[in-house]
């Protein structure tokens, strides 16, 4: 199970991510980061835990939408309750582990260019 105050986010090099106006913000909050000296930026088709992401923004957007949430302290909740759901469902975390061997058969027959992850 993940506990969502043990939570390290990842960058991935864009170039909002790699601001040093948003990197210094992440550090003022006190939110734990790899920063993109930390994590390749160069390979999202082998990175599952850039589908992860997707599938949390997802859920917590669409969450945020359906109680018409703006609030920190409410989004912060919702994060928590998305993170929970997404530690019980074992099919999608699976998933996602196990297809490391697809990713890479992709980017080889891809040499190296874009795939469908």
């Amino acid at each position: 199970m993940v506990d969502p105050e043990s939570v390290v986010f990842l960058h991935d090099r864009a170039p909002c991510m790699s601001a040093l106006a948003t990197q210094a913000l992440l550090k003022e909050s006190n939110i734990d980061f790899l920063d993109n000296t930390m994590w390749p930026g160069n390979s999202p088709d082998l990175n599952p835990t850039e589908n992860l992401g997707a599938c949390i923004k997802e859920r917590v957007e669409r969450r945020m939408l359906a109680d018409k949430t703006e609030s920190l302290r409410d989004m912060k909740e919702i994060f928590k309750s998305v993170i929970a759901d997404i530690n019980n469902d074992t099919t999608m975390l699976q998933t996602l582990l196990t297809s490391m061997r697809t990713r890479l058969d992709a980017v080889i027959l891809a040499e190296g260019g874009p795939t469908r992850y």
